[in-house]
């Protein structure tokens, strides 16, 4: 499968925040703008195939003490804290 923007171009892709956020919108253009074409998605020669929802598939997970650190500095900066991490 090639990869490139279908007929709507650049334009029409909002400002990327981060690079796997990068990679997700790309993958999208690339399946011609289908959230649900992106699971479909069988090209695993692709070089982005494996980071295609917008996260990284060997970050290793966090530490509960890590968790717990960064629920503390949330806290002490008035930050929302997940309650999921």
């Amino acid at each position: 499968m090639e990869h490139s923007p279908n007929e709507q171009g650049r334009a029409n892709l909002e400002p990327i925040r981060s690079p796997l956020k990068a990679i997700r919108a790309f993958c999208r253009q690339c399946v011609g703008g289908s959230a649900r074409a992106i699971e479909a998605c069988a090209d695993e020669g692709c070089d982005l195939f494996w980071f295609r929802f917008g996260k990284n598939p060997f970050r290793k997970p966090m530490r509960q003490e890590q968790r717990e650190k960064l629920r503390r500095l949330a806290k002490e900066r008035g930050l929302g804290v997940r309650t999921n991490l």
